[in-house]
Order: structure tokens, then C-alpha cells, then sequence
């Protein structure tokens, strides 16, 4: 059975006792930087949860009137019915929203894909295939393109 080296163990707490007495000389100031150092990188992290925090809420708040828009439009059986605007992240309404189905049926495919892209949604097929798209995101479930 081995025994434990004390000289391995004396060693570390010998130049412990040796040099705990010098911390005092250690300058003031090197050590009030490295602690500003240290508060400033923590306001800039807080700083940056903020921000985070912020952009997730305004997601969110986009995400959750989306829902709501989209449980409004599913009950549109009225190509003249009013199309309830769905916002975009930013919380903004995209230029040209339609007004109602009709609107979307005689856009142009420019409009189309404009608002698709507004929305991050896919802008590839002829025009036909990007009405049903937006038709589809906006939760109009009844009337086709």
C-alpha cells in the first residue's frame, strides 16, 4: 500500500504561505482595472440581454397577433371580405397589403412576391402558385386562387 509523499504536499503549501504575505504589494490600481475590465464586460453583456430580450418580445408579440390574424382570415368565405393584416417581425404592416381576396387575385406577381419576401416566405413558382402561397400564410383557407 502506497503512502502519501508528504514533500509533494508540503511543497504547494509552502510557497502558499510564502507568497500569501506579498498579495498586499500587488498595486491597487492593476487590481481596480482588471475589476473595471470586469464591470464593464458585464454591462456589456447585460446590455446585449437587453437587446436579445427586446428583439425576442417583438418577435413574439409579431408571432402571436400572426396567429390571431390567421384564425380571423380562416373564416373568410367572401372573396370581398376584409383580410385581417398579418404584421411583419418588426411589427410593421408590409406596403400594398390586400384588403381582401379579390385584391390578391388581381396583383401582380411583383406585388405577390414582394409580400412573400416581407414575410420570408419562398417567391419561386409562376405567379398562380405564389397567390395560393400567400393565400395559405394568410390563413384564407375557403377561397382558392
Amino acid at each position: 500500500m502506497s503512502q502519501p509523499n508528504f514533500k509533494v504536499i508540503s511543497d504547494p503549501l509552502n510557497a502558499l504561505a510564502t507568497e500569501v504575505p506579498n498579495l498586499p504589494n500587488i498595486p491597487i490600481f492593476s487590481v481596480m482595472e482588471g475589476l473595471e475590465r470586469i464591470a464593464k464586460r458585464v454591462d456589456q453583456t447585460s446590455q446585449r440581454n437587453d437587446e436579445i430580450s427586446l428583439r425576442f418580445n417583438r418577435v413574439l408579440t409579431a408571432y402571436e397577433q400572426r396567429m390571431i390574424a390567421r384564425a380571423v382570415n380562416s373564416t373568410i368565405r367572401n372573396s370581398q371580405a376584409t383580410i385581417e393584416p398579418l404584421l411583419t417581425n418588426d411589427g410593421n404592416l408590409p406596403e400594398d397589403f390586400p384588403r381582401n381576396f379579390l385584391e390578391i387575385e388581381g396583383a401582380s406577381e411583383d406585388t405577390i412576391k414582394k409580400l412573400l419576401f416581407v414575410y420570408g416566405q419562398p417567391t419561386d413558382g409562376d405567379v398562380t402558385i405564389c397567390k395560393r402561397r400567400l393565400v395559405g400564410y394568410l390563413g384564407i383557407i375557403a377561397l382558392y386562387v
